[in-house]
Order: C-alpha cells, then structure tokens, then sequence
C-alpha cells in the first residue's frame, strides 16, 4: 500500500468515526433570580429553569446568590450592577411569588429594557409559565432569522430599494427568483428590541411559491409600508426555501397589512421544541439582504 493510499484511508477513517459537529441552536443565556420572601423559591426556579433548559429554550448560568430585594421600587439596573456575574448572562429574569401572585419580568441585560412582564394567581402558574415559554419561542425564532447569513449565492435578485429612506416614506421593492422557491420576506430592525416583520407573503399577497423567473413588487399597494422610527440601520431579508414553513403560525391583528411570525401552536398531543424546528428550518435556506438607513430627514 503506498503512502498516498494510506493517507486517503487515514483520512477516510477520521471522517467516518468524527463526533458530528453540533449545531448551535438560536437561544439565549439567562440568569435567574428570584424575589426574597418569594414562598418556595427554590422549588419554583428550578422548575423554571429546569423546564427552560429541558426543552432546548435557553441556556442559565450559574449565580451565587439567586435573590433580590422585590419592593416596589424595582431597579433592575441597580441589581445588575451589584451582581456583576451575570453580566455574562444576555437576559435576566426576575421571578417573584408571594404566596397569592406569581410574576415574571425580563430584561435584556445590555440595554436594562424590560421585554416581558406578566403575572397572574399563583394557582394559576403553569398557565403563567406556558406564556412566558411561548414568549422565548417567539424570540428564538426571530434571533434565528436575523443571525441567518446571507449567501452570495442566493437564488433571489432584489432591486429598487434605495440605501436610505426617510422617516414615512414609502418602502417597495421588486423581488425575483431564479429557481422555484418558496420566498419569506422580513423586515428585520437594527434593535433587537423591535420585532422583525414578515412583509412577503401578507394579508393581499399569500401566495409565496414562485416559480422561476418570477417577478414580485412588494409590497402590492403603495403606501402600506412606510419607514419608521427608530433611526438607525435595519435589513430586508429574503430567505428562499424549499419547503413551506408550515409548522409556524403567520398572525395579524385586524386591519394590519403584515404578518408577525410566531411559534408552533402548543398542543397537549404534540411535543414540539422549537428551537431545533427553527434551525431545521433554516438548515437549507439561502437568503438574500438589503441594508436600508432609516433617517429623520
């Protein structure tokens, strides 16, 4: 056997018994604490934090002393400065329970913005807590689609979308595609803050296979999307897939033009986690960009 072939095996070899390489799924890394003089606190958050992290919802770090003070005169800023350790942590979450309510409030921890507050009876907190869940959802899904990269590759032309817009005028662009493709569209802001927009498909434009060669203005009517604060940098995102996205629910309130991505319905019969969904999902996906400047003049 000469040495060309035995390094075609060797390398053979190392391929066929490589651990696989593990996907990183899109979650966030939280730290948890709980109200002093919250009734089984203990219990509680390790219920929380143990449903979290079974169901591949986020990941925790470790904090050495898990309480703060619940007053009225919450400074969540305060608390992260006098617990520095978990400003290794990108959410925090405030778990209060006094015997009659049960609350959750979270923060993004870089910015001290409060992202979720909801609070209900405290016989009420599997019903609390599957809110709270679907919330973390919803923000897996949109940290998946905004850290998809864009491939120059991707079966998908935009033009007439300028570079800068200012304040209330008129978005539209046209989109083609080069193979046939279910396209979704999102409109993805600079602030992770703000939820991204599904613009394509919407309430007047539902059909989103495209055949190739086909040519779409988007939005249809002129004037139903129009820039808004805040100023800064956001991305229209084309992502072309395969398959349909057919596991995710597309809603809007009455009288809106577009669409908010959510989550899978949750359903006593079907066990969905959501986050592997997602990078599934996403696993084949080519996606195109735009970046756009939103300006106040």
């Amino acid at each position: 056997m000469n040495s060309r072939l035995l390094i075609l095996v060797a390398i053979l070899t190392i391929g066929l018994f490589a651990e696989p390489k593990e996907t990183k799924l899109p979650i966030y890394k939280y730290a948890l604490l709980v109200s002093q003089g919250t009734t089984d606190a203990l219990e509680i958050s390790n219920h929380l934090r143990g449903q979290i992290i079974q169901s591949k919802r986020g990941d925790f770090i470790y904090v050495s002393d898990p309480m703060f003070s619940g007053d009225e005169k919450l400074n969540v800023n305060a608390i992260i400065e006098e617990k520095a350790e978990i400003k290794v942590a990108e959410k925090l979450i405030l778990l209060k329970d006094q015997g009659s309510m049960t609350s959750i409030q979270l923060y993004d921890i870089e910015s001290g913005n409060l992202e979720y507050k909801n609070s209900l009876p405290s016989s009420m907190h599997k019903t609390l807590f599957q809110d709270f869940y679907a919330h973390i959802d919803k923000k897996n899904i949109y940290l998946a689609l905004s850290e998809k990269k864009s491939s120059p590759s991707a079966p998908i032309k935009i033009t007439a979308l300028k570079s800068k817009y200012v304040a209330g005028e008129p978005l539209r662009f046209e989109l083609e595609v080069e193979e046939d493709h279910y396209v979704y569209v999102l409109l993805v802001p600079e602030s992770k803050q703000e939820d991204p927009v599904l613009i394509f498909p919407n309430s007047t434009q539902t059909a989103n296979f495209l055949k190739k060669g086909e040519k779409v203005t988007i939005p249809e009517n002129l004037g139903s999307l129009r820039t808004a604060p805040p100023f800064g940098k956001d991305k229209i995102k084309a992502f072309a897939s395969k398959e349909a996205w057919d596991e995710f629910q597309f809603k809007n309130k009455k009288g809106d033009s577009f669409f908010k991505l959510l989550p899978p319905a949750l359903t006593s019969s079907k066990s969905i986690i959501v986050s592997e969904v997602t990078t599934q999902m996403l696993k084949d996906v080519e996606v195109a960009e735009w970046e756009i400047t939103i300006a106040p003049n």
